[in-house]
C-alpha cells in the first residue's frame, strides 16, 4: 500500500467540545503513521477574517463575514494545496462540498465520512447535500442506516459502512465509589434531538427513585429549560478527559439515550466498554451496537415505556454489560476503524 498525502477537512477540531471534533481527531490522529503527509485543515472563528494559523499537521483558518465567500475561500485553498493525493472530508456540510469542489477542480480523489445530522437535517436545510453526494468519489458511513438512507434517497450505492471505534485501555469497568441514589446518566450536549422532551418527561416521574444526570452540558435554551422545568436534574459541564468520563460512566446504574436520530454516538461506545448497562433508542448506528444480550434497545414506538425500563434494569441489570463489552472489544477496536479507513482511500484512488 503506497503511502498518499492526505487533507483532512474538519468541520470541528479540538479544543473545540463535542464529539464530532473528538471524532476527527481520533481518525485522523490514527490513520496520520501510515500517510506520507496528514494535514488537518478547520475553520476556527476565534481567528481573523482569512486569518492562516499553521501548525505541524494543522491549518486553522479564520471564517470570512459571509459564509458563502468562507467556503469559496476553502475551495480555492483545497484546489491549490500541493501535492495531495486525497482529500478526506470529515462531516458532510457546507465546508464539506467546499472540500470536494476543490478537490474535483485540482483533479484529486475525494472521500466524504458522513456522522450524522449532517445527512438527517442536512436533507432538509443544505441545498448542496444532493450534489455533494453525487461528486464525492466515495462517501463512510457510521451506520447501515445511512447507507440505506443514501441509496433509497439519492440512487448512490456504493457508500462504506466504518463505524465509529472506543479505545478499551482509557474506557473499561472499575471499581468507584456508589453514590447515594442510583444515577441514570446522559453522555453528551443534551439538545432536543436528543430527547430533551423525554428527559423532562421521566424528571417529573422520578419521585426520589434515582437521579437523573447530564454530562456535557446544553446550550441556551435548552439549559434554561432544564432549569425552569425539571431543577432536580443535575446538568455537569462537557469534559474532554477520559478519565473523567470513565469514573461517570461506572458511578452510573444506568447510561441513557433517548436521542430521536443519531449517527453512531460515541456515548453508547464507551458505555458498553466500560460494561454500563445502556438503554437507548434503535436509531442510528444503535442499531448495530444493542441488542436484546447487550444492552436495552427501545423502538420510537415506545417512548411512554421509558420510566417502565429505567425501573427494569435498575433492579435487575444482569449481565448485559459485560456482553456489551466483549462486543466492543471484538468489533470497534481503533486499529479496526483505521484500517478500514487506510483500504478506502486506497479505493478511492482507484476511482478517481
Amino acid at each position: 500500500m503506497d503511502p498518499l498525502n492526505v487533507l483532512f477537512v474538519c468541520q470541528t477540531y479540538p479544543p473545540e467540545a463535542g464529539g464530532l471534533a473528538r471524532a476527527g481527531a481520533r481518525i485522523s490522529r490514527a490513520v496520520e503513521p501510515h500517510c506520507r503527509s496528514m494535514q488537518r485543515l478547520v475553520l476556527d472563528p476565534q481567528l481573523a477574517p482569512a486569518q492562516s494559523v499553521s501548525e505541524p499537521g494543522l491549518t486553522r483558518l479564520g471564517p470570512l463575514p459571509d459564509k458563502d465567500e468562507t467556503l469559496q475561500l476553502v475551495e480555492q485553498a483545497v484546489a491549490h494545496y500541493p501535492g495531495l493525493d486525497l482529500v478526506h472530508a470529515f462531516y458532510g456540510g457546507g465546508l464539506a462540498a467546499a472540500a470536494v469542489a476543490g478537490a474535483r477542480r485540482a483533479g484529486l480523489a475525494s472521500l466524504i465520512s458522513l456522522r450524522g445530522n449532517d445527512l438527517d437535517r442536512g436533507l432538509y436545510r443544505s441545498p448542496w447535500l444532493p450534489w455533494l453526494i453525487q461528486s464525492a468519489t466515495a462517501i463512510s458511513c457510521v451506520s447501515r442506516e445511512q447507507v440505506h438512507k443514501l441509496d433509497r434517497w439519492f440512487g448512490r450505492r456504493d457508500c462504506h459502512y466504518i463505524p465509529n471505534s472506543v479505545d478499551p485501555n482509557l474506557f473499561y469497568p472499575e471499581e468507584t465509589e456508589s453514590p447515594e441514589k442510583p444515577m441514570v446518566l446522559f453522555s453528551g450536549e443534551m439538545r432536543w434531538k436528543k430527547g430533551l422532551p423525554l428527559v423532562l418527561e421521566l424528571a417529573d416521574q422520578v419521585e426520589g427513585r434515582f437521579e437523573i444526570v447530564l454530562a456535557g452540558g446544553a446550550r441556551g435554551p435548552e439549559k434554561r429549560i432544564l432549569r425552569q422545568q425539571a431543577p432536580q436534574v443535575r446538568l455537569l459541564d462537557y469534559t474532554q478527559d477520559p478519565d473523567e468520563l470513565r469514573r461517570l460512566y461506572n458511578q452510573a446504574a444506568l447510561v441513557w439515550l433517548p436521542a430521536f436520530w443519531e449517527g453512531m454516538p460515541n456515548a453508547v461506545l464507551e458505555a458498553m466498554a466500560c460494561a454500563r448497562p445502556v438503554l437507548a433508542h434503535k436509531v442510528g448506528g444503535v442499531a448495530e451496537l444493542l441488542d436484546e444480550e447487550r444492552g436495552w434497545p427501545l423502538s420510537l414506538h415506545d417512548t411512554h415505556l421509558q420510566l417502565d425500563r429505567v425501573l427494569e434494569i435498575l433492579k435487575n441489570p444482569g449481565q448485559r454489560g459485560l456482553q456489551a463489552r466483549q462486543y466492543v472489544l471484538e468489533h470497534h477496536r481503533p486499529e479496526q476503524e483505521t484500517a478500514a479507513y487506510l483500504e478506502l482511500y486506497q479505493t478511492c484512488l482507484k476511482k478517481a
